[in-house]
């Protein structure tokens, strides 16, 4: 029996048997080609300068503000290492102020009694003075060896930071504002007043 017979067709191609479909050779599809010149654009040498140029700029500016943002804090560390230094120096310098202020009131009282012990009298109340202004030296050296010092007020202008005002009156031999007379004698500690001077002060007006 025939192929004929069958109503078969092979369709077999005697000049070449098996060949399939021939693969058509031409142009990429346009996607693709898209593709290829967005690539191509973004290889372009002035683009490529453009966005290194702007990296370059923006690396400048984080690092100029990191280095402002270190010196800042460097400057404040340094400030508060002064001020700790500076507190640590004033604790240590003024740690005896408060038991120097109370001392003061008993050598007003030496004071006091050296105003009223007579001079020039021979036997025990000269022997007296005399153990008070020893006693009354040595108690202001060692004051004076811890920083205080006696605030300058007779005949002195009148100063609000180192003077009290008491009381004031006419003088003929005092120009206006002057002190007359010191009533408590003031002190400093270093450079702070301690206790100021009461006085009396001239009022000529």
């Amino acid at each position: 029996m025939g192929d004929d017979d069958n109503g078969i067709d092979l369709g077999v191609d005697v000049h070449g048997a098996h060949e399939g479909p021939r693969k058509r050779a031409g142009r990429a599809p346009s996607g693709q080609r898209g593709k290829e010149s967005g690539r191509h654009a973004d290889l372009d040498p002035r683009k490529q300068l453009e966005a290194a140029e702007e990296a370059l700029e923006e690396a400048r500016a984080a690092v100029k503000e990191n280095t402002d943002k270190y010196v800042r804090m460097a400057a404040e560390m340094d400030n508060m290492r002064r001020r700790h230094r500076q507190e640590q120096a004033d604790q240590l310098q003024y740690a005896n102020s408060e038991l120097i202020t109370k001392l003061l009131p008993v050598l007003d009282n030496f004071h006091r009694a050296l105003d009223h012990a007579p001079e020039g009298v021979e036997g025990p109340t000269e022997q007296l003075r005399s153990g008070l202004l020893m006693v009354v030296k040595q108690f202001e050296d060692i004051l004076e060896s811890e920083g205080v010092r006696p605030i300058e007020a007779e005949g002195q202008f009148f100063d609000p930071s180192l003077h009290q005002a008491v009381t004031a009156e006419p003088s003929e031999e005092h120009e206006e504002g002057q002190v007359i007379a010191e009533l408590q004698r003031g002190y400093t500690l270093h450079d702070r007043v301690l206790r100021p001077s009461l006085v009396k002060v001239a009022r000529n007006s």
